[in-house]
């Protein structure tokens, strides 16, 4: 409908907002009965920082979607408890399947539901039709739940258990530091428990007002889901339909703090509300300059881009460079964290590849249709040059000579058993050992070699091993690396046959970038028990210079 525009998103999740806002009014008058109690709960649900994420994002619209027809559900149980229409049944009922479709975390609304009865319409609990109105709501959930089984195989909870070793403590001061934004900017363990306790408190002073208690089980029970979602990150707008909760407590004690006393709780009531609306609206600020900020970058790239390359090949491959996706303290998301996304509907084309790295890789295909930019104080450099480069490697990929050799008929070189090598020795011009393991490998000396000029390793040695045929491999560290890492390597087949065999390992395809040095190397000979001797290992570099439109060797 908006097409591209922004505009129109935002007006619409903010038309969601408001009536969330004014649905958790109308919750609150109704568990209250008192205007100035619901007054205060809605204006400070529109208000509160913590609701940016999901308002502002596109990507969040569900949480705005699920807590509008989770409150509004809600709101219908209580007419039809209180006239005993069926209509307004049958609309709690819509609007709970409404629920379900927007978001998952709505499943917990049948045990609100018979939370409110349990502290609002305890006697009609009791009664056999209020049960069959409960099991209504619990027949829909476990129907939602089936269809999700049988059509997608998931529940959307985590596949695996939370085990004890889980990070609660993290998640649930994570949680709790988001529902008392902006109050305070950092959580303990110890803040944790004296805000619990403070929230006791709360609950035995105004143990007589049953909203109170219904929002501690609201803020407690709609947020159960994200802790147990396949998402194991926390985020502000996981938060949103348990603010409502959030907001009616709030109101309650802020707009009535001294019930006994009648003049003096209306006058410390405004003063409450404008110390906490400040705050709020301090905060919101704050929130809605970082998330403009995000969207400023969002925009800045794409139309950066747009201009240098209007139109781009259907198979085309953009490296960006250093571009933020999260931005501000609270980790606002530019692109919605996706860059990819936001290139892809701005070229309109699902299949461009987008990747948003610390350095520009050394690749050596689809030069033609790759582009490099680099983004540095919020502008967009293209780097043609680099391209240059990359197309004279591959002119020269055939072009090499030897820059580092090690040959072990002088000696163990500098190479050092690191791990499942035994007899680790120079014997008869080789480097003799044993395999003793499944995860055999040594080092190299340490080294210093531009990765620009790395073509391939070769290394010369016979195995014997049961097996005839196992697997190598070879990692290097390259100094933008604490140390050796996972993608850092080259696998190569090793022939176990008891002869001498020159295996060479082409590292050009490798996880290589930009300004990188290979300090030092690390050889998987095997992976398997296997005895292993190794003539000699060459590094091998290109030779990069030309002459006449053709590569040649300098020695």
């Amino acid at each position: 409908m908006w097409g591209l525009n922004p505009l129109g998103y935002h007006l619409t999740s903010l038309a969601l907002h408001l009536l969330a806002a004014f649905s958790s009014f109308l919750l609150s008058w109704l568990l209250t009965h008192r205007r100035r109690v619901a007054c205060v709960a809605g204006l400070l649900f529109a208000v509160m920082p913590i609701h940016v994420e999901a308002v502002s994002w596109f990507g969040a619209r569900a949480d705005v979607l699920v807590a509008l027809a989770y409150v509004m559900s809600i709101l219908f149980f209580i007419l039809f408890s209180k006239s005993h229409r069926i209509l307004f049944l049958a609309a709690s009922s819509v609007a709970f399947v409404l629920a379900l479709l927007a978001k998952e975390s709505s499943v917990t609304l049948p045990l609100i539901l018979l939370i409110y009865d349990w502290l609002y319409e305890r006697k009609a609990l009791l009664c056999l039709k209020r049960m069959y109105t409960h099991l209504l709501f619990c027949g829909f959930l476990v129907v939602y739940l089936a269809v999700r089984i049988l059509l997608w195989d998931m529940t959307g909870m985590s596949p695996v258990p939370r085990s004890p070793q889980f990070p609660w403590d993290h998640f649930s001061q994570a949680y709790l530091l988001a529902l008392v934004d902006p109050l305070l900017v950092d959580m303990s363990n110890e803040i944790r428990w004296i805000i619990l306790g403070v929230v006791g408190v709360l609950l035995f002073v105004y143990r007589s007002r049953r909203e109170v208690w219904l929002a501690v089980a609201w803020l407690i029970i709609t947020i159960l889901p994200s802790l147990f979602s396949l998402d194991a990150d926390v985020f502000d707008r996981y938060v949103y339909l348990p603010s409502v909760g959030l907001g009616i407590l709030l109101a309650s004690v802020i707009a009535d703090p001294l019930s006994s006393l009648i003049g003096r709780s209306y006058r410390v009531a405004i003063v409450l509300c404008l110390v906490v609306l400040a705050l709020y609206a301090n905060g919101l600020h704050t929130r809605n300059t970082a998330w403009a900020r995000a969207a400023q970058i969002t925009q800045l790239v794409t139309q950066q881009v747009l201009s240098l390359h209007p139109a781009l090949p259907p198979d085309a491959r953009l490296i960006f460079t250093n571009v933020p996706v999260l931005v501000g303290a609270r980790n606002m998301q530019a692109f919605g964290g996706k860059l990819l996304y936001a290139m892809q509907l701005a070229y309109k084309n699902l299949h461009l590849e987008v990747h948003n790295l610390k350095k520009f890789p050394l690749l050596t295909e689809r030069l033609g249709r790759t582009y490099f930019f680099e983004f540095d104080r919020r502008r967009i450099t293209e780097r043609v040059d680099l391209l240059a480069v990359l197309e004279k490697r591959e002119r020269c990929m055939n072009m090499s000579q030897p820059a580092i050799v090690w040959d072990f008929g002088n000696g163990v070189q500098g190479w050092e058993a690191w791990n499942e090598l035994a007899g680790f020795s120079v014997r008869e011009g080789m480097l003799i050992t044993k395999s003793e393991g499944s995860d055999p490998y040594m080092a190299s000396p340490e080294i210093d070699l531009d990765v620009l000029t790395m073509a391939s390793v070769e290394i010369t040695m016979r195995v014997i091993a049961e097996q005839r045929v196992l697997e190598g491999q070879l990692y290097w560290h390259a100094s933008s690396s604490q140390d050796f890492e996972p993608g850092s390597f080259r696998q190569f087949t090793v022939n176990a046959d008891g002869d001498f065999h020159t295996y060479r390992v082409d590292v050009v395809q490798g996880a290589l970038f930009f300004g990188d040095r290979v300090l030092r190397l690390r050889l998987d000979p095997v992976n398997a028990v296997a005895d292993i001797a190794i003539k000699r290992v060459q590094i091998n570099g290109l030779c990069l210079n030309e002459q006449g439109g053709q590569c040649v060797c300098v020695p």
